[in-house]
């Protein structure tokens, strides 16, 4: 689902800067592909991806012989791949004028040129030898802000660092007011966009990463998408450093059972969103309900339905502002430890709110938070998936997603087989969706995180003594599984402030902090303070001997939040 960019997005949060700040520090990758003809012969093809006008992904293929670079937006949503044609008479610098005097016309309609071309790298069929027009109808897609692409069908060779693929089937955009050069879509091909226009093909075509499969170049229609510091797709197989912890594979999920058989979206199931703040301890459910999510590298933000956006706003204090067309809030400082957590199931990605945060151009003290409003359906863009390396895979419908590794180097790439299976991915066990029902949040995430909040806990067997070790306390109680006498004593290295709870040991419930009281029966101490201060800690570390009369099991536990 290709955003439009400039005259949609950017219009709206024009007064804000990028919002992949944290995905995308510095620059992406400023020269092109780093790669050899060897590739085609691996079965997989990777490119790299650049961070443009602070808002999307985009890629350069080279098109025709000879060869002509062109920048395209790269789409996981869309599965048309179009170029700009270098004679759109919707580019300002056309002189929009026939050989009569009269100005060109579209739809009847005298054209007024508005799109700054001068940036925008176009395509000359007229100067490539390999260039095919198709004879099978127009090309025609519009977007949501009413910007379009028109003109005809052709195949093309495209090339890929030495990587050539013929017969690659585009549309060449004659008219454009699209300020884009272009879009390579790689999505299902049912998404195509042949039907519902006047003088239509009707008939879906092979797009581009269905070319790949059957040139041999890879063995399944799958590719893998990283996001961030080193962005990069890769056809047909996966980069095993590029990830850490479990991979997950999950089943995509058909959302218009009434008119197609299959999935027809890079859709997945969500089973809960919701937020915390483990610094002030503060957690909210904003839903439990399944609902179909779809990854999405063509929108830049996150979208979700009216009841889940308004609560996630107002989570941090943002509110919407309808002549922005996005929420807006209060910029946090550095500090603010606020993270969202996206609850699929088998597995829970934690998203900061750094990477939702659009900071001000104007040096105000207001930004955008990168959260949109929609009908009926929850959009993971680029600001979701640039802490994920996600896994889509078209010819068995799965989605398989990790946390993505941005400090990866060195490369350990295997490929995707034909079966599907990714080598040391789990199958995931959860429910998927399969029809809407109320938003609603019948239970809560957070029940584990609530009972811990602030709390570091150790659990040690011991006999005679044990000593441990805290930094950045305020206060501490034991917990002891039977009777058993403890002499205690805590050492003080530097300024220190100790809570009532500490310094009594047998009233230790005042700390708040106690995590399993079921399985106190009985607590006698006695302690001494070594040193002591009311002042708050700046710098402490406290040492602590305990010394047990008999054998037990004694649980150490710690609030580590700060005073």
């Amino acid at each position: 689902m290709l955003l439009l960019y400039v005259q949609v997005l950017l219009a709206a949060i024009s007064p804000f800067l990028s919002i992949l700040v944290e995905c995308s520090p510095l620059a992406l990758p400023s020269t092109h592909q780093k790669f050899s003809t060897q590739l085609a012969k691996r079965n997989h093809l990777k490119f790299d991806l650049q961070f443009e006008d602070e808002s999307f992904y985009a890629t350069t293929l080279k098109i025709g012989d000879p060869p002509q670079e062109i920048t395209v937006i790269f789409d996981s949503g869309s599965a048309d791949t179009w170029v700009m044609s270098r004679y759109n008479p919707f580019c300002l610098s056309s002189s929009n004028i026939t050989a009569n005097g009269l100005k060109t016309l579209y739809d009847g309609k005298a054209i007024i040129p508005k799109v700054d071309c001068s940036q925008i790298k176009t395509y000359n069929a007229n100067r490539s030898t390999s260039f095919q027009e198709l004879n099978n109808g127009r090309f025609y897609i519009i977007y949501g802000d009413k910007t379009f692409a028109d003109g005809i069908w052709g195949t093309e060779t495209f090339e890929f660092g030495g990587v050539k693929i013929p017969n690659v089937q585009f549309g060449l955009a004659d008219y454009a007011t699209t300020p884009i050069g272009g879009v390579l879509g790689i999505g299902f091909q049912r998404r195509e966009s042949v039907k519902g226009y006047t003088n239509a093909p009707e008939v879906f075509y092979p797009n581009f990463p269905q070319v790949l499969k059957n040139e041999g170049i890879i063995d399944t229609v799958a590719y893998s998408l990283s996001l961030g510091q080193s962005s990069h797709i890769m056809f047909g197989a996966i980069d095993r450093n590029s990830y850490i912890g479990d991979m997950v594979t999950f089943p995509m999920i058909n959302m218009f059972p009434n008119a197609v058989s299959k999935p027809a979206t890079l859709s997945i199931t969500i089973q809960g969103l919701g937020a915390q703040n483990k610094q002030e301890c503060k957690f909210q459910t904003f839903s439990t309900t399944k609902y179909p999510a779809l990854l999405d590298s063509g929108s830049t933000l996150i979208s979700a339905p009216v009841e889940i956006a308004d609560k996630m706003a107002a989570f941090i204090g943002a509110q919407w502002s309808e002549s922005d067309g996005i929420y807006t809030l209060e910029c946090p400082n550095d500090t603010t430890n606020i993270d969202y957590i996206f609850d699929f199931g088998d597995m829970k990605f934690t998203l900061p709110l750094s990477n939702l945060i659009l900071p001000s151009q104007g040096g105000s003290n207001v930004c955008g938070f990168g959260l949109q409003r929609s009908d009926n359906e929850i959009v993971l863009g680029d600001v979701f998936l640039c802490s994920t390396l996600v896994v889509f895979d078209l010819d068995h419908y799965q989605i398989s997603l990790a946390k993505s590794n941005q400090k990866s180097s060195a490369e350990d790439i295997v490929n995707i087989p034909s079966d599907g299976k990714i080598p040391g991915a789990i199958i995931a066990k959860a429910e998927a969706w399969t029809t809407y029902e109320p938003i609603t949040a019948t239970t809560d995430m957070f029940e584990t995180e609530r009972s811990h909040c602030g709390i570091r806990s150790a659990t040690s067997s011991v006999v005679n003594s044990a000593k441990s070790s805290f930094t950045n306390v305020k206060s501490a109680t034991w917990e002891v599984a039977s009777n058993t006498t403890i002499k205690s004593s805590v050492e003080s290295s530097s300024k220190l402030f100790l809570s009532k709870g500490f310094s009594s040991m047998s009233n230790s419930k005042k700390t708040g902090i106690s995590t399993h009281p079921q399985h106190v029966k009985s607590l006698r101490a006695s302690s001494s303070i070594i040193s002591t201060n009311t002042s708050p800690v700046e710098m402490s570390k406290i040492t602590i001997t305990t010394t047990i009369r008999e054998t037990s099991v004694i649980t150490r536990t710690v609030c580590g939040t700060q005073p």
